[in-house]
């Protein structure tokens, strides 16, 4: 999956992400930063702590959502086959 960031100038590749947390800039701003495995921090949007909190769960339920195409269930309920399409791409919301 992909992040798009607030101001539409970075992408993000998530499977290169170790870290997504919100924090402060040194300008006491509040950020969502991502920091990936090569120890690089990069902000991905501005908002109040609030919404920090909103927008990470949101990226975690897009991550953790995915579309079944063809699925079949067993007797028991469990998937017997299908196809699994997890997110491509989570835009930031502006605000």
């Amino acid at each position: 999956m992909i992040v798009v960031s607030q101001d539409r100038k970075t992408i993000v590749n998530f499977e290169n992400v170790c870290t997504m947390y919100a924090g402060e800039s040194h300008k006491g701003e509040p950020h969502i930063y991502v920091e990936t495995s090569d120890g690089e921090c990069t902000p991905i949007g501005k908002y109040d702590a609030g919404r920090a909190k909103e927008v990470l769960a949101g990226i975690v339920h897009e991550y953790e959502s995915f579309i079944i195409r063809g699925a079949l269930l067993d007797e028991h309920g469990r998937m017997a086959q299908g196809e699994f399409i997890p997110p491509k791409v989570y835009t930031m919301p502006e605000v």
